[in-house]
């Protein structure tokens, strides 16, 4: 009868729990991502555009730990690749967030500022390019109302002269 802890058993198991731990950082640096970028924009997002978003993340978290399992491990799940989710994250967040937020939520600062001032720029240019379509617009306007008024007042000359 083979003994249990077969060197390559356990060597097996330990692998499963790195991937998980891996998994489980992997997943919480792009939570990290995903909390920087909801920052910036509006200070105060709307509650159902957060519900979306989180769920569009777990269902994101939820494929990507079944397609790693059932890819890598063959769908086994034990123990340790649960405890090894939580410990990659729990690493991840204790050790290495406070010093990746800051900059995570710099660069999203610095792409939200560029993203405002091109946006400015595109309606400054869109602005100026329709000027004269806008200026046309607004002498035709101006005219018939002219002509309007004009011939409004004919009508009431005419009309006061037969009378």
């Amino acid at each position: 009868m083979p003994a249990i802890d077969s060197p390559s058993l356990v060597l097996e198991q330990l692998y499963t729990f790195l991937e998980a731990l891996a998994l489980g950082a992997a997943l919480a640096a792009i939570y990290d991502l995903y909390r920087a970028a909801r920052r910036q924009g509006c200070r105060r997002p709307p509650a159902a555009a957060l519900f979306i978003v989180d769920c569009l993340f777990w269902i994101f978290a939820a494929l990507a730990c079944l397609v790693t399992f059932i890819v890598r491990r063959w769908g086994e799940i034990h123990l340790y690749t649960y405890l090894g989710l939580a410990a990659g994250s729990g690493g991840y967040f204790y050790f290495l967030s406070r010093f990746f937020f800051p900059v995570w939520n710099r660069a999203f600062a610095c792409l939200y500022r560029l993203a405002r001032k091109t946006y400015r720029c595109i309606i400054q240019i869109f602005v100026a390019v329709t000027a004269p379509f806008r200026w046309t617009v607004e002498v035709v306007q101006k005219s018939r109302d002219f002509f309007i008024r004009c011939r409004s007042r004919i009508i009431d000359l005419s009309r006061r002269m037969k009378a």
